[in-house]
């Protein structure tokens, strides 16, 4: 059996209807993550005013493959453009700011190569691109990407990834804080010291959908002090990007896929965490502090902390940081990759003078 034997399909004029039966029965025999899963990408979907194409991948009738594009152009040296192809994204910044991670074609993991290879032909064949946009990704997809396109790829964004192996941490270890480093248990350990002062730390978890969408909610402006409101700073001062997540939150609370943690003293809140859990692995997808003028205290290092905790107890398996360069991940995390969102480029004058000035730019 070869590529040759799946039938692929492009389909502009999609039946969103049957697109959620096929997406949620392949995704029970396909390897991929809570940004593949039917969550995020229902979400995705019918949270932005985009209209996809699917390339459905079939074989003896039954579905095997499945991944959405959106067509967008992008500007090139101030005068050209250039058309793109982008995996599940949208190619518009105020649609795309909730950023998917692990992006991949969603596969039949007993056909994943055979069906991999043959959504890779029919895109080669597929007129109308110069630019195959995906992200983010980790370093083997681009590496699996480039060997089958046999393209060149610009390198857009770069950035280091972490995790924690929750069950390394399990068997070597009594508790998260002993495993790490002597400096950083110190840190944490006297920071907890100095909020407990006057009163205990409280870590509340959202045991309903609307005290999980009131946290939401109560996390926005803390999130907004830290990274601005300005174009592409904080997420929540795009409506679109609350409105993804509202509807995201409302469809998996739940379903236990989501969990949103306040930690807190009887003064005030120290950190917000909003995380996703899916096969027995957690997501850290963003969190929201309060800072202060006294650098021993540590809010995002103790929240984590006992965050990472409270998941051992529970018995799941990995912590997923992330992607995000953040000294503290480096601190807390066992491993780590590097991700990209690459353009793997078909050959233009203009992609072709692009990258020679990215070459000469980076020489220097």
């Amino acid at each position: 059996m070869d590529a040759g034997d799946i039938q692929v399909n492009v389909i502009d004029d999609i039946d969103y209807e049957c697109l959620a039966k096929d997406w949620q029965a392949l995704q029970l025999c396909a390897d991929h993550r809570f940004f593949l899963s039917w969550y995020w990408i229902k979400s995705w979907l019918h949270s932005f005013p985009i209209n996809p194409v699917l390339l459905k991948a079939t074989l003896n009738n039954k579905v095997v493959g499945l991944a959405l594009f959106c067509k967008n152009n992008e500007k090139k040296l101030r005068f050209f453009k250039t058309d793109c192809l982008i995996l599940q994204e949208s190619g518009e910044p105020d649609y795309d700011q909730q950023w998917i991670e692990y992006n991949q074609f969603l596969l039949d993991k007993e056909h994943r190569q055979i069906c991999f290879n043959a959504i890779i032909d029919e895109l080669v064949r597929l007129h109308g691109w110069d630019e195959f946009h995906i992200g983010v990704v980790e370093s083997s997809t681009v590496a699996q990407m480039q060997d089958a396109l046999k393209l060149p790829y610009l390198i857009k964004w770069q950035t280091r990834a972490h995790w924690i192996d929750l069950n390394e941490i399990r068997d070597k270890h009594d508790n998260f804080i002993a495993s790490l480093s002597r400096n950083a248990r110190s840190q944490i350990r006297r920071s907890i010291k100095l909020y407990e002062k006057q009163s205990p730390i409280k870590i509340h978890h959202a045991d309903n959908l609307d005290n999980a969408l009131a946290l939401f909610d109560e996390l926005a402006p803390l999130h907004i002090k830290r990274w601005g409101s300005g174009y592409q700073q904080s997420g929540f001062a795009n409506p679109l990007f609350v409105n993804f997540h509202k509807n995201l939150i409302s469809d998996c609370f739940d379903k236990g896929r989501i969990d949103i943690i306040k930690i807190s003293t009887q003064e005030a809140p120290i950190a917000y965490f909003y995380n996703f859990i899916y096969q027995n692995r957690v997501y850290f997808y963003l969190s929201a502090l309060t800072y202060s003028s006294d650098n021993k205290l540590k809010p995002g290092l103790v929240g984590h902390a006992l965050c990472i905790q409270h998941y051992l107890d529970k018995g799941l398996e990995l912590y997923d940081l992330m992607g995000g360069g953040e000294d503290y991940k480096d601190r807390l995390s066992t491993y780590h990759d590097d991700y990209y969102r690459v353009a793997f480029q078909r050959p233009r004058i203009i992609t072709k003078v692009e990258s020679l000035l990215k070459r000469i730019k980076n020489a220097l």
